[in-house]
């Protein structure tokens, strides 16, 4: 396999690298802001990809005393109610909403509690999942443009189609160049 590549700025061509991977995927995550001490919540998206960047979750409070912790989940939409108490005050702690989340909306996210997960939540706004990345791979016969490098890296950008239109910015790809010398040989 041979990668032609210039590290001035110039324009690469892949030859012969189907499915170099460029860029790893990151799985999309949000950690709630409840009031008290060890009541955050966290959640990852369960895979890879800017799909996990879709998942939106809501904590409430029911009206009234004595509701039980639910969870329902439609699609990428997480509701989570609260457990109240005699006097209708919410008594979920993070432990009991992370495992009542998880065992619902599994599919989509893991959810993990702060530390010991004792504190009470409270409710809060709708929030999205953010930070999902989705993998990038070097097509063989793409083209893409060198726009930095280092000692370890070469950062490109790949060409959308053959009359050179450019990706996106949040498309330029960081290839490790032990990676490269690994997968190629000089043509």
């Amino acid at each position: 396999m041979a990668l032609e590549i210039a590290l001035d700025g110039g324009i690469g061509t892949v030859k012969a690298v189907a499915g170099l991977a460029a860029r790893a995927g990151a799985k999309a995550a949000l950690t709630s802001n409840h009031t008290a001490a060890l009541a955050d919540v966290t959640l990852t998206a369960a895979g890879n990809g800017t799909g996990g960047n879709e998942v939106r979750v809501t904590y409430l409070v029911p009206a009234g005393a004595g509701a039980a912790l639910s969870v329902l989940r439609s699609g990428n939409d997480i509701r989570v109610f609260l457990a109240t108490a005699a006097a209708g005050v919410a008594n979920s702690t993070a432990t009991a909403v992370a495992a009542a989340i998880n065992a619902v909306a599994s599919a989509v996210v893991v959810a993990t509690a702060e530390g010991a997960g004792t504190g009470l939540c409270n409710a809060l706004p709708t929030a999205y999942l953010t930070g999902g990345v989705d993998a990038a791979v070097l097509p063989t016969g793409g083209r893409f443009s060198v726009i930095g490098f280092d000692a370890a890296n070469v950062r490109i950008l790949p060409y959308l189609d053959a009359d050179f239109d450019f990706f996106k910015a949040t498309d330029i790809l960081t290839v490790a160049i032990a990676t490269l010398v690994t997968a190629c040989t000089a043509p």
